[in-house]
């Protein structure tokens, strides 16, 4: 009998079968093992042996601590592969070997991926589970973005909150549920009638896959101050551009118009709230303030940081009403300045 470089013995040609019946039989049990597979679950930190990935064995992470799975790094055969996948909260790193794909870790509860070695690189794939990427990963940022996480509907996201113009640049692709919000219009000046007020910046609320390396330019609008049909400062999130809300006029003036979606204000009252992400119209100077664009919805990743959604970002201005809300894009009343925007970028 001989044995492979993994430790497994095979017949060779000056070989019975028959004077090696434990051998044969091992053979065929390992097949077994193979062809259904099996699962070994760990709750700390675990080195993968050869043996096992013969055997077929599945990794099940347990641990709501951070854990390390190290890899073997001799008696490999190019092809062998290991699947690893983590049941509870805490993230999955590898180490033993060079580790390279759309994945290089676990990041999210019940997710997991599969390693297969190619032994002419001498790295072993990395690819998350078929049904859904893992999430992407941040590499570096500027423009100091709040981090934190929050935990919404059962689902614990990393976020980067920009609340200035910066850059994020993502290691891993995979998913990222993004905010992007422009700023408020800010409210006409009042003269012989009241100036109208503004309207609310848009809200761009979506999830997309990011590549790997990509860079991302963030661009915070900022306020505007109050004047004569001012509009509000778009917000950007890379291919994201949430604009500014529409500006409110002064006394006697027709209100700008750039992104109309929600309704001018009259008798001194807010107009009805816009919906689907567009801008707020700006009141006229004859009447109240013009209406926040997206201003209903659910946002992917808001949970305990912000209860509330609806009414929270993009809101038009009320005549009489104060300054807006900074980094809410939330406008203007009369005669005063809007709210800067706002970026929000979660991971899970």
């Amino acid at each position: 009998m001989a044995t492979t470089t993994g430790g497994t013995t095979y017949v060779t040609s000056t070989d019975l079968v028959a004077n090696y019946p434990s051998a044969s039989l091992a053979l065929a049990n390992r097949v077994d093992v193979v062809a259904s597979g099996s699962m070994s679950k760990k709750t700390a930190s675990y080195t993968v042996t050869v043996a096992d990935i013969l055997a077929g064995t599945t990794i099940c992470m347990n641990s709501a601590s951070a854990t390390v799975v190290t890899l073997p790094s001799s008696s490999l055969v190019n092809g062998m592969m290991l699947n690893v996948f983590s049941v509870n909260t805490g993230a999955v790193t590898f180490t033993g070997g060079t580790v390279t794909g759309t994945a290089t870790s676990i990041t999210a509860q019940y997710s997991g991926v599969s390693l297969t070695y190619d032994s002419a690189a001498a790295v072993w794939w990395c690819l998350p589970f078929a049904g859904g990427s893992a999430a992407a990963t941040v590499a570096s940022t500027t423009g100091s973005p709040a981090t934190g996480t929050i935990t919404y509907s059962g689902t614990t996201y990393s976020y980067y909150k920009f609340t200035a113009s910066g850059t994020i640049t993502f290691g891993n692709a995979g998913f990222a549920s993004v905010v992007c919000v422009g700023g408020g219009g800010s409210g006409g000046v009042s003269g012989g009638f009241t100036g109208g007020a503004g309207g609310g910046g848009g809200v761009i609320d979506e999830k997309l896959y990011i590549g790997a390396g990509e860079v991302w330019t963030i661009t915070v609008g900022a306020l505007s101050t109050t004047g004569d049909r001012i509009l509000g400062n778009f917000s950007r999130a890379d291919r994201l551009i949430a604009i500014g809300g529409s500006g409110g006029a002064s006394s006697g003036a027709a209100g700008s118009s750039a992104g109309a979606t929600g309704s001018g204000g009259s008798n001194a009252a807010a107009g009805a709230a816009g919906y689907g992400g567009a801008q707020g119209y700006a009141g006229s100077g004859y009447s109240g303030g013009g209406a926040g664009g997206a201003a209903s919805g659910s946002a992917p990743f808001y949970g305990a940081a912000l209860t509330t959604w609806a009414g929270s970002f993009g809101q038009g201005g009320v005549t009489g009403s104060g300054t807006g809300t900074v980094n809410t894009g939330n406008a203007g009343g009369t005669g005063s300045s809007s709210g800067s925007g706002v970026v929000w970028i979660g991971l899970s």
